[in-house]
């Protein structure tokens, strides 16, 4: 992923190709392809105009839940870019609190626990949930970014918490048959959930840090204002 040079010019630059990247950013889900080289920007600026849309900007916290076992290899999704995400997270001032890695996974056993230990002030943040899922043969590889919740555990039946204000879905691989679910989701490729994660977390790290650079700018200007 390309590092985001934080000046001014180049920040602007950012929004000007936006429109061309996203088309009608007010959309309620976004498909993107895996193998489009400029998926993880195109998901990067999403989630800054998704959370913008909703005032999200203004929150003091972003939490990150990634959700998933390693488990299984289709499960894995989450963790996975939960944790590339943790070891590149050490710049972003405080502001994200991520769970779900794979020394520390969020899962169907933990979720409700993890997910009342994020938000003990819930008006003060707002959060982004990544999960994989299965789909249709000519869906996989493709990533859904979505302003609105996902259910975690619905493709194998489960009832679970709702989870984010802003969701990302890899789907990893295609529906079988009723019941295969699990069959399904611990034959599917390692490589495909691999480069899905490092997709979903270079994008989210765009993202954020977008949102973390107008939080410098804001503070910089509060600073600089007479009172």
């Amino acid at each position: 992923m390309e590092n985001f040079d934080r000046t001014t010019k180049n920040y602007q630059q950012f929004f000007d190709i936006s429109k061309e990247c996203l088309g009608q950013i007010y959309l309620v889900e976004k498909f993107f392809s895996l193998f489009d080289r400029s998926a993880a920007k195109k998901i990067g600026l999403l989630l800054y105009h998704l959370a913008g849309e909703a005032d999200f900007h203004d929150k003091k916290w972003v939490n990150i839940i990634c959700i998933g076992t390693d488990r299984a290899t289709g499960d894995c999704l989450g963790p996975l870019a939960g944790e590339m995400l943790k070891k590149r997270l050490a710049g972003s001032q405080g502001f994200v609190n991520l769970a779900g890695t794979l020394d520390a996974p969020v899962h169907a056993n933990n979720l409700t626990e993890r997910l009342l230990a994020l938000n003990e002030n819930p008006s003060d943040c707002f959060s982004i949930a990544v999960d994989a899922s299965l789909g249709r043969m000519e869906h996989v590889g493709l990533i859904k970014v979505m302003r609105g919740s996902l259910a975690p555990g619905a493709s194998l039946g489960k009832i679970l918490p709702m989870v984010g204000d802003i969701s990302i879905t890899g789907i990893v691989n295609a529906s079988t048959y009723p019941g295969g679910e699990s069959e399904t989701l611990q034959s599917t490729r390692l490589a495909v959930v691999m480069r899905m994660a490092r997709v979903i977390s270079d994008g989210i790290l765009f993202g954020v840090g977008m949102i973390g650079h107008e939080k410098e700018l804001e503070n910089k200007f509060e600073r600089s204002t007479p009172s």
